[in-house]
């Protein structure tokens, strides 16, 4: 077990994740831009905050590659987004799973605080060598028929693929443009046409309070 832990923590892709991902300008930056717009209109992301994970279990601060985010739904109720980052090369079937097990964690503290329990949306970040193409319902996992699923858990996380999401699309923010550029292409032999266009971005980036700050994470990564 704490070889594994040694190894997470030691990751570069959780790493770099988790920093980049951690300001709380670029986590509303990301959920604005990237999350389905339904699900965007009922957040409030003026009040979003990064929260540390080990408020929900001290091991999870050992999983580098997980974000959670607070913030106020529009009608004043309290809600998360978790953010998995996924850099295995390959889609993972028990996702989902990883994800359930993390969203009940945060809900057994709400319930041993005698909270009443609250939404939260996970969203997982992917940047492997193939598309993903795992199931994003949990209730695959299980091989329900189809007349007991209403009677079995069930949710469907966000996927993100960077593998399928083009360049263009990247370019709403400069600070945000310039991580998931260089997350999207960081195994690739493209990388090197990349560079030009990731240098401007960063050269932008650094006009802004915290810019050098992440020019300097964006070149040890």
């Amino acid at each position: 077990m704490s070889e594994q832990r040694e190894s997470h923590l030691t990751n570069p892709h959780d790493r770099f994740f988790r920093h980049f991902l951690g300001h709380p300008e670029r986590a509303r930056a990301f959920i604005q831009h990237f999350l389905p717009k339904p699900v965007v209109a009922h957040l409030d992301l003026n009040t979003l905050e990064v929260v540390d994970a080990s408020f929900v279990d001290p091991d999870l601060r050992s999983h580098q590659g997980d974000l959670l985010c607070r913030t106020r739904l529009r009608n004043g109720d309290e809600a998360y987004v978790y953010f998995l980052f996924e850099h295995k090369s390959y889609p993972d079937l028990w996702v989902g799973w990883q994800v359930l097990r993390y969203m009940v964690r945060i809900w057994e503290g709400m319930w041993r605080e005698e909270r009443r329990l609250v939404p939260i949306v996970p969203v997982v970040v992917y940047h492997g060598e193939r598309v993903w193409q795992a199931p994003t319902d949990f209730g695959t996992l299980l091989g329900v028929p189809e007349g007991m699923r209403p009677h079995v858990p069930d949710f469907a996380y966000l996927l993100y693929d960077l593998n399928i999401v083009e360049d263009a699309a990247l370019q709403v923010d400069a600070m945000l443009a310039a991580g998931l550029l260089l997350m999207k292409y960081i195994r690739r032999p493209e990388l090197r046409e990349r560079l030009d266009a990731i240098g401007r971005l960063m050269r932008e980036v650094m006009e802004a309070e915290t810019g050098v700050e992440a020019v300097v994470a964006l070149l040890r990564y």
